[in-house]
């Protein structure tokens, strides 16, 4: 026994012995790849910065956001539009009047009704002085880009939907330079047109948009009140066609009237009849709860 023991003790022994050569070996080589790789990091060259993104300029954005109208309208994509409408205040806060034409005159045809009429409220507003901050600094699009527009063929047809974006581009022009009649009367020929193309539900966020800038026009003059009616037969008909997205807009504008004349009384007994759809649009529903 006493034999078998050492034996196994000098097993062990030598065991070990070869583990912790085995283990120096090892991290030898550790220590030598490191090393290597060290040099490898250091010789590799630098990669090359990654070039900086142009900012978009205004020019640009408007006429993507009309290329995004246009796939919209053709897929009945009614959040692809609200996408357009949400994206068209960074074009309207920055971009020229005379940039704005540019872009109007590649998509509108020449020479049409629609066209002729864009272009006169366009010369009205240029006179007129903006009454808020914004387009006194910004900065008009280069020649190039200009002529870059210019070259391009105007549209032989032309959209209801982008006629109705155009015009309201316009009439928001109008009406932030004080121009109110002249933004109603754009306003007009909007719904004007919209009535015509009654069969087309991706109008109706343009008509919506319409009705709300027709009623600030009208608050503006001391009217809303004599809009009260037209209000009201444009919200049972919002009904009757399942327009929920104007039929919110019109529940707010006609408890705007009612209220703004002190009859509280029947704007909360409207509110209780009405139905109003909260999942249709997050700021009619806050503007509706105030």
């Amino acid at each position: 026994r006493t034999g078998a023991n050492a034996k196994a003790a000098s097993g062990s022994h030598a065991r070990g012995n070869r583990r912790s050569t085995m283990g120096g070996s090892s991290k030898d080589k550790g220590g030598k790849k490191g090393e290597a790789d060290g040099k490898d990091a250091a010789a590799a060259p630098a990669k090359p910065a990654a070039p900086e993104k142009k900012p978009l300029l205004p020019i640009d954005a408007l006429h993507e956001n009309i290329q995004l109208l246009e796939a919209s309208v053709a897929n009945k994509d009614q959040a692809g539009i609200k996408r357009v409408l949400r994206k068209n205040t960074f074009v309207r806060k920055r971009i020229t009047l005379d940039d704005f034409r540019v872009v109007m005159s590649v998509w509108l045809p020449r020479g049409s009704a629609s066209a002729t009429r864009l272009n006169k409220e366009l010369d009205v507003a240029s006179r007129a002085k903006m009454q808020v901050d914004g387009e006194a600094t910004n900065k008009p699009a280069s020649e190039a880009k200009r002529k870059e527009f210019s070259k391009m063929n105007p549209a032989d047809d032309v959209l209801p939907e982008v006629i109705a974006y155009l015009s309201l581009f316009v009439a928001n022009a109008l009406l932030a330079r004080g121009c109110v009649p002249e933004a109603e009367a754009s306003l007009v020929a909007v719904l004007d047109a919209a009535q015509a193309e009654e069969a087309r539900p991706t109008l109706e966020i343009f008509v919506a948009r319409a009705y709300f800038l027709k009623a600030r026009c009208a608050e503006l003059q001391g009217r809303l009140h004599e809009m009260r009616g037209e209000l009201l037969a444009a919200h049972r008909t919002a009904c009757l066609r399942l327009h929920e997205f104007l039929q919110v807009t019109l529940v707010n504008l006609i408890l705007r009237s009612y209220c703004e004349s002190n009859l509280i009384e029947q704007a909360a007994k409207f509110a209780a009849k009405a139905n109003f759809p909260e999942h249709v649009s997050n700021n009619q529903q806050v503007r509706y709860l105030y």
